[in-house]
């Protein structure tokens, strides 16, 4: 099997596509080379510092790149409804759900009351999905892609305590939220059978996704140094996410991720969480999510 390399991606002139958290890490170098095939890129990003710095990296090394941001957050429901109220361009090719959250030490909540990891990760780029849904389906060819983690492979999805409000437990609640971005993926495309939507997981990689781990001095410093010795680079963590957004191979209801050892270098179709097979708990879970987003936006 051929490996895939950003090397592989077609010319991208024409598409629009918007990736969140495309400011750093793994979503900063999608971008980087997304623009660089030619794409409109957006970049969606809480703060308009750090978005002007990531389009002034990229356009330092692809001066023509066209790429700009816009700023919302994935932690408030009405920042969110108010981005996708105003957006104003007239489609949308692809959408690369790619921030996230992992490892709150405490239990923190969202400006609206969620768990922070299952705010953000699976509730926050659920409502901004269904927000851009007429601009997604206006394109010939749309893509919905969410990006996972292996820890999507430990998640559990419970109805009594999806908030976290009974029991609290850092990975707990960021593996479901991880399997809940696999279960969105797979039911977006059930639901809408014109959009190619699909989850993938970039393995495991040297980023900042941990900085919310809390004042555990001892346990950071033995994450960051397991991370540093199994991680690879976040160019090609990065790898999954362009395969799914670009590739022609795509199919939905797969899971995409890196297929050499160790979940390290290059990117194809991996072995999808069991869990995330049942089509039951999924469409429960997004008639939940809807509800739930409907409390705050209506």
């Amino acid at each position: 099997m051929n490996k895939f390399t950003s090397n592989d991606i077609s010319d991208l002139s024409g598409k629009t596509i918007l990736i969140t958290g495309g400011n750093s890490g793994i979503g900063f170098q999608t971008a980087l080379v997304l623009a660089g095939k030619g794409a409109d890129v957006i970049i969606g990003c809480r703060s308009i510092k750090n978005a002007e710095k990531a389009i002034a990296d990229i356009k330092y090394i692809y001066p023509n790149a066209k790429v700009s941001s816009v700023i919302f957050d994935l932690a408030s429901l009405k920042s969110i409804q108010k981005f996708t109220d105003d957006w104003d361009i007239s489609k949308l090719d692809i959408l690369i759900n790619n921030a996230g959250v992992m490892n709150i030490s405490k239990r923190t909540e969202t400006l609206d009351g969620f768990e922070m990891q299952f705010g953000v990760n699976h509730l926050g780029h659920f409502a901004l999905t269904l927000g851009l849904l007429p601009y997604i389906q206006k394109s010939q060819n749309p893509r919905v892609v969410t990006v996972a983690s292996t820890g999507a492979y430990a998640g559990k999805i419970d109805f009594n305590n999806l908030n976290s409000e009974k029991k609290y437990h850092r990975m707990g609640a960021y593996t479901a939220s991880k399997l809940a971005n696999v279960m969105f993926a797979n039911e977006l495309a059930n639901r809408y059978p014109n959009i190619l939507s699909v989850a993938v997981h970039p393995g495991a990689a040297t980023t900042n996704l941990q900085r919310h781990s809390g004042d555990d001095a001892l346990m950071n410093s033995i994450g960051n140094f397991l991370m540093k010795l199994v991680g690879q680079s976040q160019a090609d963590a990065a790898l999954p996410s362009l395969y799914a957004a670009t590739s022609p191979d795509i199919v939905t209801n797969k899971f995409y991720g890196p297929v050499e050892k160790f979940n390290k270098g290059g990117a194809g179709i991996v072995k999808t969480p069991k869990r995330a097979k049942n089509e039951d708990v999924a469409k429960k879970l997004w008639d939940v999510s809807e509800k739930l987003i409907q409390n705050i936006i209506d």
